[in-house]
């Protein structure tokens, strides 16, 4: 994957380590920096520019997959005597849309997104589908 990133985001990735450092995550554990950036990108972002920017979509879709399992796992674990119906009631609740954004604004992820200045006019960091 070829990762072409705005200058603009360059610009800002100390900030974003450091942000990423207050959640837990250290600069030393990240082991490709582009990658990490790119998921701080936002397509409608990406779309503002002449040449094909790195965005995080589908990195968006891996990150899906993987809470998914990570939610089913722990379910699974502490939950034994759950039935499997339950547990998929359970990690559908936690793992959507809603939930999700919720947690984006706790972690204020909203306010650290690239988005498109139409984005920005059209209120995108409060929407659940970006965030």
């Amino acid at each position: 994957m070829n990762l072409i990133i705005p200058p603009e985001v360059m610009q800002q990735q100390e900030m974003l380590f450091d942000y990423l450092a207050s959640l837990g995550i250290e600069k030393s554990q990240i082991k490709n920096k582009a990658l990490c950036l790119t998921a701080f990108i936002h397509k409608s972002y990406a779309a503002d520019f002449k040449t094909i920017t790195s965005h995080n979509e589908r990195l968006e879709f891996l990150g899906d997959a993987v809470l998914g399992a990570v939610v089913a796992k722990l379910l699974f674990q502490k939950h034994s005597e759950m039935a499997e119906s339950d547990m998929t009631l359970y990690k559908i609740a936690l793992v959507r849309e809603e939930t999700l954004a919720k947690v984006c604004k706790e972690i204020r992820l909203d306010e650290k997104i690239f988005i498109s200045k139409g984005e920005e006019k059209s209120k995108g960091r409060k929407k659940d589908a970006i965030l």
